[in-house]
């Protein structure tokens, strides 16, 4: 399971370290839920590009679309890109 450390987004007040937690799921690959584009934070670049895989615009390695899978059901969807919001907007942790 992921862990409950999430990022304070500026606006939430919230606690929280920059970029998240990377969470390794034994398959030797780090894992951060919500930071699709790998670059180690969560922000609302990660949620443009599952938005833009979503509308099929760009593609994603597989190491992202894990990072995406934010409810861990295997498929990359609406409800990815909610948890993101939600994320963002201080209400969940990932």
């Amino acid at each position: 399971s992921v862990g409950g450390s999430g990022v304070n987004s500026g606006d939430s007040g919230g606690s929280g370290n920059n970029g998240g937690q990377n969470n390794n799921q034994g398959n030797g690959a780090n894992v951060t839920k919500g930071d699709v584009n790998s670059d180690g934070v969560r922000d609302s670049a990660d949620l443009l590009y599952l938005q833009k895989y979503l509308l099929n615009k760009i593609s994603l390695t597989d190491q992202q679309k894990n990072n995406a899978d934010t409810n861990n059901d295997g498929m990359l969807d609406s409800a990815d890109l909610l948890n993101i919001k939600r994320f963002l907007l201080g209400k969940i942790n990932l």
